[in-house]
């Protein structure tokens, strides 16, 4: 086979080849550092999918520079830089679309970068490389930014569609009443880039607190923090139970993500299913239900995969909230302990997105860019 027709070719391919010795020489500070990062990202329940894709692209860049400890030629520290980032992509299964999908871009920008450089020492590739993912986590900024002017178009949109201003005795006003759910960043920087994107909304948000952490109420309270939009932002806190009687009050649901599958199905918090199903099913006319996600949170496995991922949490993250006698009392039940849940994508409308505002369509063709680079890659590592 040409070298130019390799799907998992080595930064050299395109030049003059240099020999791969082996075997690769044995790194144990490499391994024990990648190992490392790889619990952090393991048990890591705090962190978004977004946050933890930029602190394995972290890692990445570190793995890189250890990896020069013993790499001999550039074949070697692309090989080593490869398996490293398969291995932190593999740290978390459950929300690992993210950082798959990040570390899949970021090696491919490496490469390119390494195959215009004529040739250089390890040490100058590893601080290419290093070059590269700053770069990266900059340019991973700005989406909040896309990703709110996104959420601004379809919200506008939806306005247009829908009610009339409503008019105050100070000055006429946009209204829209939203519900939402969990403690999701990149919810809550695009209903700040909504706020400040259109001056005269008035957000009516719902906030289901989501049981078992709460995370609704902390959304709350980080929202309400914020001084410049709190005049215009009015916030209902509601047990995730008042679904059904809440949502005939709403106007639209926004969800976030933690990986999306090709079909649309989206993974997120507990409480996802049933918002989407009530929005949906529930009432006369439907409410429509749109993703707020960065583009690469889109995987290339479906539901099915992911229910051998499931992660179970501890039974006392649920019954801590009981009495002691109640406790004591139920130690005989068993305790419900999973966290994500799958949306099947029929029930969604729009998934929107630092690129735009997109259907399911547009979801399966970036699902399938991202299989073919996960080939190119990762292909046979």
């Amino acid at each position: 086979m040409d070298d130019n027709d390799d799907n998992n070719a080595s930064p050299s391919s395109t030049h003059t080849r240099t020999p791969l010795l082996q075997p690769i020489l044995y790194n144990p500070e490499f391994y024990a550092h990648l190992e490392s990062c790889t619990d952090t990202l393991k048990n890591d329940f705090k962190s978004g999918a977004r946050e933890m894709a930029a602190q394995a692209l972290q890692f990445l860049g570190v793995s890189i520079e250890m990896a020069t400890i013993t790499a001999r030629n550039m074949d070697e520290l692309w090989v080593m830089a490869v398996g490293a980032g398969k291995q932190l992509c593999e740290a978390r299964p459950s929300m690992n679309a993210a950082t798959t999908s990040c570390i899949l871009h970021s090696l491919e920008s490496i490469q390119e970068r390494w195959h215009d450089m004529v040739p250089k020492s390890m040490d100058e590739l590893a601080q290419s490389a290093s070059a590269r993912i700053d770069e990266i986590l900059k340019e991973r900024k700005e989406t909040d930014a896309q990703l709110g002017r996104s959420v601004t178009f379809m919200v506008k949109k939806l306005l247009s569609e829908t009610d009339t201003p409503t008019t105050t005795r100070t000055q006429p006003h946009l209204q829209i009443h939203i519900l939402t759910l969990s403690n999701s960043s990149t919810i809550r920087n695009a209903l700040l880039s909504l706020l400040a994107n259109i001056p005269t909304l008035h957000l009516q948000l719902t906030i289901l607190e989501s049981r078992p952490r709460l995370e609704g109420a902390s959304l709350a309270a980080q929202l309400l923090d914020n001084q410049e939009v709190r005049p215009r932002l009015h916030v209902t806190l509601a047990p995730d139970c008042a679904v059904g009687s809440l949502m005939p009050h709403m106007d639209l649901v926004l969800l976030g993500a933690d990986r999306i599958a090709p079909s649309g199905a989206t993974s997120n918090k507990i409480g996802s299913l049933a918002a989407a199903a009530t929005a949906r099913l529930g009432n006369p006319n439907p409410v429509p239900v749109a993703v707020i996600s960065d583009a690469e949170k889109i995987g290339t496995t479906e539901p099915e995969a992911w229910h051998r991922e499931r992660e179970s949490h501890p039974r006392e993250e649920v019954t801590g909230a009981y009495e002691q006698y109640v406790q004591k009392g139920v130690e005989g039940c068993e305790v419900f302990g999973e966290w994500f849940e799958s949306v099947p994508g029929w029930l969604i409308k729009w998934w929107v997105c630092e690129k735009g505002v997109w259907g399911t369509k547009e979801v399966k063709e970036w699902a399938e860019e991202v299989k073919g680079l996960e080939w190119r890659v990762f292909g046979r590592v």
